[in-house]
């Protein structure tokens, strides 16, 4: 799996294995992955395996990254942001989920997008 290290830091030590290319995520340098260096919150570029190397030459763009806490950046929110909640989270009074019948599948009261996230 791809390791997320900032330029800084540089690349990840043997012992995680043989990184042979650093890539810049999409957006770079700000694409909200962050540095997995404990105590570090630089951007990060993302160093692959030879595997991942010879993936990405082949056209592949979409890699895990490895390590126990990947580390991402968010935006700040803004007036014009609408928060996404767990469609589970406005569920009706009487403890359904708020589903409606008519034709066809059911449909979620409160307007869900249908992908279990529900626009507030």
């Amino acid at each position: 799996m791809a390791v997320a290290r900032c330029v800084t830091c540089g690349a990840p030590g043997r012992k995680a294995g043989a990184y042979v290319m650093a890539c810049s995520p999409q957006g770079y340098p700000a694409s909200g992955v962050i540095c997995g260096v404990s105590g570090c919150e630089e951007p990060a570029v993302l160093w692959l395996s030879a595997w991942e190397a010879a993936e990405y030459r082949s056209g592949r763009r979409i890699f895990g990254l490895s390590g126990k806490l990947p580390k991402v950046q968010l935006k700040e929110q803004s007036e014009n942001d609408r928060l996404i909640r767990p469609h589970s989270d406005h569920g009706a009074a009487d403890g359904s989920l708020g589903l409606t019948s008519g034709p066809g599948t059911p449909t979620c009261a409160a307007r869900c997008s249908g992908d279990g996230l529900v626009l507030a």
